[in-house]
């Protein structure tokens, strides 16, 4: 299988976007479609990204289609982060841009039925776990989950995903009262 290389940003940015739509699908109440279409429409970058991956898969031939990933052990996850840093197979490549695909189709036209339709609501999470987290540091993981998303709480310190991809070090609540203490998680 060809393995195609790819910017470890764009991995980044990937995660990030596939972040912030499933917690959005998750917290979209139903009634405020427009408001949710126009929330959506003025984020260009992760538009943008979703773009990038569909036409990259276009122009490497890649054949737009859905594979299932099932779970890694941590030993799988350890190996496949050693050893495939900077590039992903055709499938994934394809799988990757069949839920972009997704994404932008239920972003334009979204209904609570829609989003619970679409393979990307139930399978996204096992491939970013499989396929684009190993690709990232635990830093990167950390800061792809401080996105910006549809309707979350203010209690919840987020942040854009340029913000997100120009972070040199872990991005920290501010309602933290010492942000030198780590969490426990």
């Amino acid at each position: 299988m060809k393995k195609i290389k790819i910017d470890s940003k764009q991995i980044l940015a990937l995660a990030a976007t596939f972040y912030q739509a499933y917690m959005s699908f998750y917290r979209f109440p139903g009634d405020s479609r427009g408001e949710f279409i126009t929330y959506f429409k003025e984020r260009e970058d992760e538009m943008n990204c979703l773009q990038t991956f569909i036409e990259r898969c276009q122009q490497e031939k890649v054949p737009i289609r859905f594979e299932k990933y099932p779970p890694l052990r941590w030993e799988q996850r350890l190996q496949y982060r050693l050893f495939q840093k900077r590039s992903l197979t055709e499938r994934e490549l394809g799988t990757a841009a069949f839920f972009c695909r997704e994404l932008l189709q239920v972003i334009a036209d979204p209904s609570a039925e829609a989003i619970k339709k679409t393979k990307f609501f139930h399978n996204c999470s096992p491939f970013c776990r499989c396929v684009l987290f190993p690709h990232l540091t635990l830093r990167q993981i950390h800061n792809a989950h401080r996105i910006d998303f549809y309707y979350h709480t203010f209690f919840w310190t987020s942040f854009s995903l340029k913000e997100i991809l120009s972070a040199k070090q872990k991005l920290v609540s501010i309602y933290i009262k010492n942000p030198n203490k780590q969490h426990q998680y």
